[in-house]
């Protein structure tokens, strides 16, 4: 997502990557403080990379964290990064030691100990991939940036045709990365909840260290249902109420006539932070979204809440307009994320925490709950269907899971399509806030004490629960879909269930480590300047998307690729030519074409 580049190696090898990025007068003194970099010892340095290197990077302390971490359990700590952060905080104990929620990369490095380690949020939302050698390793989450390092030092690639087949199936699963297996052998994918260990010897070691997910996401639980859900949906509620707390209009909640979205409105009425400080609103106001609006708007004139409305006193966002932005797709999403989400913004300054349902999939199912066998046999196209296999056999083994486990695809859902997916956001902030992925409710979610409270002849899921608990009036009250509704006497049974209505009083405060006013959003210029020399920091016109395209297929011709990818090139050139589709819209197949330029 072009937000940061590590790179720990011997002196002479960092060296080179420093010249070659700083390769002219303008870049060394308008960008110089984005380059951070300390000896680790007689032989080894590391080079620290992003936007806001000198204000995210400790010396001292040894520390560089981007982002922020929401800490939970005994903790209820949110750390965001800058100059004002406790980066003691990130340090040893924390970080290092168990990734946590929120949307950060992290690294500590120990010359008493002789290693560094490197671990993201727990969610993947800030991705981590690597690239080693027997004398440096790189690691970023952009695989653009890591392509170009690999340039600088002349190391040489070679094509995962496995990965590269298996994405050709048409199906907004091969949207992203399947396994942790890119289109280069040479790079990988940290898995979810993986951290990354590099020993400083006589010769450069690297370690993945990781558990398995239902370990990961089952430990947190430790109590019966129904006493674990009232836990979480108390923390999902104090959450949004201590980031409200931070100013006016800082929380700014999307919500719809739907389950996911009116959780945070519900949250509303329960503290007077965010009945009075955060924004809410709904945009669904088009014929087709009739029912949808009336829905909202009926909710907020029953429980007296601002819907559409300034809140006094907010601060205005500062902004940075994108001039480049197939420029910054390349940088942040090539190889990973195919489709053309094309930010055109940046927020420089008094960044809001846009808050609507993202992550609900993890908890109420994306893919029916069924087994990745399953799936498999959908897909129609043996070449595509056997490259398929092996990748998602891959990904299950490095998560911890049976490819016949009877929900492997939500599994593989939250290691992969949810984290690159849901990620999008970090390209232009780093502080987007998901309270739905959530250690805990994932695990509740695919917990037996769950499965035993469903119901017979109804799709239920931990959502009504979880909103039945903070207010029954709004989780019995009609949704834009009736196949949505619940009745009264069933919340009502429910909330007897689960110990009845959350009070206010249950409500608490997280501390505040740090300002997010001090979180540096936004690609590093540094970075940007390797897709300048490519020639790739272009707009985002047609006709330049047609050319790429189109020289991308020859790329992969050349690689042998041509037959397998010859239905995705008529599929991106009929995309493409509809000037009423947005390109966001039109599938996959246009990305994945630019993406093969990363063979080049």
């Amino acid at each position: 997502m072009s937000n940061y580049l590590i790179v720990i190696g011997v002196k002479s090898k960092i060296d080179t990557i420093r010249s070659s990025l700083m390769s002219n007068e303008f870049l060394e003194k308008r960008y110089s403080s984005e380059i951070v970099e300390q000896d680790l010892g007689s032989d080894y340095k590391i080079l620290i990379v992003s936007r806001g290197a000198e204000t995210e990077t400790d010396l001292k302390n040894k520390v560089f964290f981007r982002g922020y971490a929401i800490f939970g359990g005994g903790d209820k700590k949110i750390l965001f990064s800058g100059k004002s952060s406790n980066f003691a905080v990130v340090d040893k104990r924390s970080l290092s030691a168990r990734s946590v929620e929120g949307c950060y990369i992290s690294c500590v490095w120990n010359q008493e100990s002789n290693h560094v380690e490197i671990s993201n949020d727990l969610f993947n939302l800030c991705p981590l991939f690597r690239s080693v050698a027997s004398d440096v390793a790189v690691f970023s989450d952009s695989i653009y940036v890591l392509r170009e390092i690999r340039r600088i030092l002349s190391m040489p690639i070679t094509v995962n045709v496995t990965s590269v087949t298996a994405r050709t199936w048409a199906n907004a699963m091969a949207g992203q990365m399947l396994s942790s297996n890119t289109m280069i052998d040479q790079i990988k994918m940290v898995p979810l909840g993986s951290t990354i260990r590099v020993g400083l010897g006589k010769r450069l070691s690297v370690d993945l260290q990781s558990n398995n997910l239902p370990e990961i996401f089952g430990a947190d639980i430790g109590a019966p249902y129904e006493q674990a859900i009232r836990e979480y949906t108390i923390d999902y509620v104090s959450l949004l109420s201590s980031l409200a707390s931070l100013g006016p209009a800082r929380v700014n909640m999307a919500v719809s006539g739907g389950l996911d979205s009116r959780v945070n409105i519900a949250s509303m009425t329960l503290t007077e932070e965010l009945k009075s400080q955060a924004k809410i609103s709904c945009q669904n106001s088009a014929p087709q979204h009739q029912k949808d609006f009336l829905v909202v708007a009926e909710l907020a004139q029953i429980h007296g809440l601002p819907l559409n409305k300034e809140i006094p006193n907010a601060a205005i966002r500062k902004i940075e307009r994108v001039e480049n932005p197939l420029g910054l797709w390349y940088l942040s999403s090539s190889g990973l994320y195919d489709f053309m989400v094309l930010p055109d913004r940046i927020v420089t300054g008094h960044p809001t925490f846009n808050i609507g349902g993202h992550g609900a999939e993890l908890a109420k199912g994306q893919y029916g709950w069924r087994s990745m066998a399953q799936i498999h046999r959908t897909i129609k196209d043996k070449p595509i269907a056997d490259a398929f296999y092996a990748e998602t056999e891959v990904a299950m083994l490095e998560m911890g899971i049976r490819f016949e486990d009877p929900i492997a695809s939500e599994w593989h859902y939250l290691g992969h399509r949810n984290a690159l997916h849901s990620g999008r956001f970090v390209t232009t902030s780093m502080i987007g806030v998901r309270p739905f992925m959530n250690r805990k409710l994932v695990g509740l979610s695919r917990s037996d004490a769950w499965k035993a409270t469903v119901r017979s002849g109804k799709s239920l899921s931990v959502i009504h629960d979880i909103i039945s608990l903070i207010n029954p009036q709004m989780a019995s009250y009609r949704y834009d879909d009736d196949r949505k509704n619940i009745s009264a006497s069933e919340v009502e049974a429910r909330l007897f269930a689960l110990g009845g209505q959350i009070h206010p009083q249950e409500i608490y405060k997280f501390e505040i480590e740090g300002s997010v006013d001090e979180v540096v959003n936004g690609y590093s210029f540094v970075l940007a300047a390797l897709a300048e020399k490519r020639g790739h920091m272009l707009g985002k016109d047609r006709e330049t998307l047609s050319k790429l395209m189109l020289s991308g297929f020859e790329i992969a011709k050349a690689h042998g690729l041509g037959d397998i990818c010859n239905p995705i090139v008529e599929e991106a050139k009929t995309k493409l030519s509809d000037h009423s589709l947005p390109l966001q819209f039109a599938r996959s197949s246009i990305g994945r074409l630019l993406s093969y330029h990363l063979l080049d």
